[in-house]
């Protein structure tokens, strides 16, 4: 049964001046040690972080909590993509979260296209 659906795009030259100006801060904010190690690798990291900020951004809205209503960026962790498929590992309050609701099981889509990055989420509970 699905608990939840998340999506979220994002403008990744906006996401690409956010870098710039708040530099390693920024993604030490929002990105786990995880997710920056695999950005490091990535052939295009701009576009590899807006849609997984997107897909944070699609999560918290699964969970029905937003990002500054308790749940922490680095709490929700995206993983895979490319050969992949993407999925999430929540922890602490997210963990938390999608444990009160439920939640077994997430779907996640990213995809990039020019300008844009966006991320769409299913939770469900596992059925």
């Amino acid at each position: 049964m699905v608990i939840g659906i998340g999506t979220d795009l994002v403008r990744i030259d906006r996401f690409e001046r956010a870098m710039a100006r708040h530099g390693g801060r920024l993604l030490d904010r929002l990105f786990t040690p995880a997710e920056r190690e695999r950005f490091r690798r990535h052939p295009f990291p701009e576009r590899h972080l807006a849609a997984r900020f997107a897909a944070k951004e699609a999560v918290f809205k699964t969970l029905g909590t937003g990002w500054g209503q308790g749940v922490a960026w680095r709490e929700v962790e995206i993983e895979g993509g490319g050969r992949r498929p993407s999925s999430v590992v929540f922890s602490g309050r997210a963990q938390d979260a999608a444990a009160r609701l439920g939640i077994k099981r997430t779907l996640v889509s990213l995809t990039h296209d020019g300008d844009y990055a966006l991320a769409f989420v299913i939770a469900t509970d596992g059925s």
